[in-house]
């Protein structure tokens, strides 16, 4: 049998390689080859780094680099200075995206597309990681292999893709990437039947594992949503049961305002300061509702997911205040009612997620090869987010200026607003997978940008003259 082969060869001390193994023999190859080695230590509890170093100072054991690196590494961060077996194992030993089941694929799959930057992310690691490889290698007195790798480290550390398509992101098993099979020079056969060697294998990078873990899980953004929903049903009842007397403003498609609510924004109530939050929980109408909560539920968990409820909270909330600090300064005598605000932010802060991560995007653009990987894409993505909220916004645009007879006119402030404050406040809140020196800059500026904007619009209100005549 090859795996024991194999095993035979590198237990004599051959540096014979293993690439040419499936993933399962190479795992059976780990265990028959390795554990004979840490059995003398189990009664101090495992190997000492040193002494392991040590041997593979002279012994490579066949192993491929990218695992010998990921060894490496795992040793020289071992505080105890002691490996076991097991932890060893897992150093050598990667997940698959095969290894996960359907949901938890979908899932990821979700995951990355929902938050541009991580497969660029994993790249610029997988290069760094290799570097670091060799500096704990030079420092434990290893011999160091400084053989070129076929990696492109200089456009992997600094994430320029150097021409077009020719940036060699770490494959993900979702997108398309100009990524040739690393196992292409050494597959046993090219019949597609045969499993693929550990070259050939897609593994799920660590930084989509460490993004992927669901503690604490999406909280905030479906508790927001299903207050809004159920906030939404009461005053559609309560519109319902007032059907006679006010036939017009009976909850449908387009109408339904529960104009007796505390909650909205009304500019004659400005002393009511809840209002400025609270207006997030009132909806005009059924396509209001749906496209708000559908925005909210799709962007709002998978950047939760990624980037936690103390990032993501601050971002939406904002995008509300500024809705209604908007329509406050913009459009004094229109009443402000849905969530827009909020939903807009979380569009703006994606697409300052896209911004910040172009490159990564314009790849998976030029990479792509069929119809069904275009669509896929992120610039696709992008193109169908902007052309969704564009339809929201000309439908809220038309009711509020169009509708000229209509007996109440609600401000689309919060759109725009929302979305700017979604961009400028999402910059310097939302953690940053991988910071560039121009992205401090852009830190600061937006920070001051939205400072100046949120006092301008606090002072316009405690002192503009203009307002309604307020209402006790």
């Amino acid at each position: 049998m090859e795996s024991e082969t194999v095993g035979l060869h590198a237990a004599a001390g051959y540096d014979y390689t293993v690439e040419t193994l499936t993933e399962e023999e190479y795992r059976e190859w780990v265990e028959r080859t390795f554990r004979p080695m840490f059995e003398p230590f189990e009664r101090i509890g495992g190997i000492p780094c040193n002494e392991l170093l040590s041997r593979f100072q002279y012994h490579g054991y066949g192993l491929p680099r990218d695992r010998r690196n990921d060894l490496i590494l795992y040793m020289d961060a071992n505080r105890d200075g002691i490996i076991t077996f097991e932890e060893f194992r897992s150093a050598l030993v990667r997940l698959r995206y095969k290894d996960l089941n359907p949901w938890k694929r979908f899932a990821l799959r979700a995951l990355l597309a929902g938050n541009p930057g991580l497969r660029l992310q994993a790249a610029r690691e997988r290069a760094v990681k290799h570097l670091q490889a060799l500096d704990a290698q030079g420092r434990h007195g290893a011999a160091v292999d400084v053989e070129a790798d076929q990696e492109r480290l200089p456009s992997a550390i600094t994430g320029s893709a150097g021409g077009r398509g020719h940036f060699k992101l770490e494959p993900d098993g979702v997108w398309p990437t100009t990524k040739t099979p690393r196992g292409a020079g050494v597959s046993r056969t090219a019949d597609d039947s045969v499993p693929p060697t550990i070259m050939d294998e897609e593994y799920i990078p660590q930084s989509y594992l460490d993004a992927y873990n669901c503690v604490p899980p999406p909280i905030f953004i479906p508790l927001i949503v299903l207050v809004q929903l159920a906030v939404f049903i009461y005053y559609a009842v309560e519109l319902n049961r007032r059907a006679e007397a006010e036939p017009e403003n009976v909850m449908s498609w387009a109408t339904g305002f529960p104009y007796f609510s505390p909650l909205y924004f009304d500019p004659r109530r400005r002393r009511e300061v809840w209002r400025y939050l609270t207006y997030m929980f009132i909806h005009q109408g059924i396509w209001h509702i749906v496209f708000n909560s559908f925005v909210t539920l799709v962007l709002g968990c998978l950047v939760e997911w990624v980037h936690k409820l103390w990032r993501v909270a601050p971002v939406y909330l904002a995008g509300v205040l500024a809705g209604s600090l908007a329509c406050s300064v913009w459009d004094p005598f229109a009443v402000l009612a849905g969530s827009s605000g909020g939903a807009y932010a979380l569009v703006g802060a994606h697409l300052a997620l896209v911004v910040i991560n172009w490159e990564e995007l314009k790849h998976d653009f030029y990479a792509s090869t069929s119809p069904l990987a275009i669509i896929s894409s992120g610039v696709t993505r992008v193109c169908l987010i902007v052309v969704f909220c564009g339809v929201d916004f000309g439908i809220a645009l038309y009711e509020r200026f169009g509708l000229s007879n209509a007996n109440l006119h609600v401000s689309v402030s919060a759109h725009i607003a929302g979305f700017l404050a979604g961009l400028l406040v999402g910059i310097p809140i939302l953690r940053n997978l991988r910071e560039k020196p121009w992205e401090r800059v852009l830190f600061w500026v937006s920070l001051s940008i939205s400072l100046a904007l949120l006092i301008f619009a606090i002072f316009w209100n405690i002192f503009w003259p203009g307002y309604p005549e307020q209402q006790i």
